[in-house]
């Protein structure tokens, strides 16, 4: 069975394309990508193929939710955010075709409220309380801080709230290795899937044309690619956090995947 993810929130520049491109276009098995947004700020920016609508087009994206085969990803823009809603306020029960919706927070005070809006939003036009998914965003908690600290509001809400799930290890990290893949034009998952032995290509360039451009630009990929190995163990861990159906943890922290799914 395919599963069907929302990507939402009604402000920009909390993550949600980041979250499509590079914690669950890796993860899923070979997902397509919905991207409703009107100025083109998508994850394609990190180099992920996606198929745009816009809100007026809500019809035949629903339509195309449903009919479509395999996992599918929607990443709804905050310039197409409030026309979208209306859409599903309308249309009472299309939330529902999806099997999880994803809202990201971050640890800035605005965020969290725009957050909490967010949520009663979703649950006004009829969310399943427990498909929501909240994944807190660019923590910085691994140097100090605690979750209830850093995301103080929506964690107060979440647990005061007992029909709203909340899961403190849905976590990811601030970290700028996306920003250094946008600039490469490179996709997290393309970077984590090149074997390609940079290190020895480092060598064997710098014995020939030390600094040259050659030199430099294999430098930076051997850096993003030890970069991205060692952000990827942390969004495994969010992955497998998300409790998507089909997906259970193993005592041993291991994705165990439902025999009945394909992921």
């Amino acid at each position: 069975m395919p599963l069907k993810i929302l990507v939402i929130h009604s402000t920009g520049l909390v993550g949600k394309s980041i979250i499509t491109a590079s914690l669950l276009h890796p993860r899923l098995s070979s997902p397509r990508i919905f991207s409703v947004e009107r100025q083109n700020q998508d994850a394609a920016r990190y180099g992920i193929d996606v198929s745009r609508y816009r809100s007026a087009d809500f019809k035949k994206l629903i339509n195309d939710v449903v009919v479509e085969p395999g996992d599918l990803v929607v990443d709804v823009g905050a310039s197409q955010y409030a026309d979208f809603m209306k859409e599903f306020a309308r249309v009472r029960g299309a939330i529902n075709d999806f099997d999880v919706v994803i809202v990201p927070t971050t640890p800035d005070g605005r965020v969290q409220e725009e957050t909490l809006g967010t949520i009663e939003t979703l649950l006004k036009v009829g969310l399943q309380p427990d498909k929501l998914r909240v994944v807190f965003n660019r923590a910085t908690i691994d140097q100090g801080d605690s979750l209830e600290t850093e995301f103080e509001h929506v964690v107060a809400h979440l647990i005061g709230t007992p029909s709203l799930p909340f899961y403190e290890d849905l976590v990811t990290y601030e970290n700028p290795i996306h920003s250094e893949l946008r600039a490469e034009g490179l996709s997290f998952e393309e970077v984590a899937t090149d074997t390609t032995d940079y290190r020895k290509l480092v060598s064997d360039v710098a014995r020939k044309s030390p600094n040259s451009a050659v030199h430099r630009r294999l430098v930076g990929r051997l850096n993003l690619q030890r970069a991205v190995a060692s952000a990827t163990s942390d969004l495994d861990a969010a992955f497998v956090a998300l409790r998507l159906p089909g997906v259970q943890i193993e005592t041993d922290g291991r994705l165990a995947i439902d025999n009945e799914m394909e992921h």
